[in-house]
């Protein structure tokens, strides 16, 4: 990894760029085998490639921090694919504070592209390619003090864009592989708050 570090007047910069490669024989993990489940599963050889680029801004009260990958996946579940399979990502989380009142407002926003996934048919035991469309998920959280930072009250959306199924289809189906139009990812979009309050310190 190499990082670097500057100011240009009141604005702050980090920048790390990093790369890596993962090795590894019998691996255990989840397996979509419907569009509502997924079940654990044995991959005799699993290799992962690929890099990251990190970059950090400040100025001011203002913070945002980005980071970009892409990332080759290769396993032996599917015979006959001898090639990494590629998947990008972006996340961005943001943060402003205003000092005078302790308001702190926060965002997140991940990205997800357009990744290949390994389906295995319940019935059949056939293993095949579903192709997984890009989708993006954004977070919103509120955070203010009261009564000298004792009180803390949290106000949040999560899933924003209320992300729920995302389309996808197998890129080989064998005979009895039944093929899906979506997956689903996640619940709806969520309103929470939270209240803290600290007794002593």
């Amino acid at each position: 990894s190499y990082s670097k570090y500057f100011r240009l007047g009141k604005f702050e910069f980090n920048s790390t760029v990093e790369g890596f490669y993962n090795h590894i024989t019998n691996k255990i993990e989840l397996i979509t085998s419907s569009p509502t489940a997924a079940q654990y599963g044995n991959i005799g050889l699993f290799e992962s490639v690929g890099g990251e680029f990190h970059q950090t801004v400040g100025y001011k009260e203002f913070r945002l921090q980005s980071t970009f990958n892409y990332t080759g996946v290769y396993n032996s579940l599917i015979s006959g694919e001898d090639a990494f399979l590629w998947s990008p990502q972006l996340t961005l989380q943001s943060n402003y504070s205003l000092s005078k009142l302790g308001t702190n407002f926060s965002l997140f926003l991940n990205y997800f592209g357009a990744v290949n996934r390994i389906f295995t048919d319940v019935e059949s035991a056939e293993t095949s390619i579903q192709k997984q469309d890009a989708y993006t998920m954004m977070d919103l959280t509120v955070n203010q003090p009261f009564f000298n930072k004792k009180l803390r009250v949290t106000l949040g959306v999560r899933n924003l864009f209320s992300v729920v199924n995302v389309n996808s289809q197998l890129q080989q189906t064998g005979a009895h592989t039944t093929s899906s139009n979506f997956i689903s990812i996640r619940p709806g979009r969520t309103v929470f708050m939270s209240l803290k309050y600290e007794i002593s310190k």
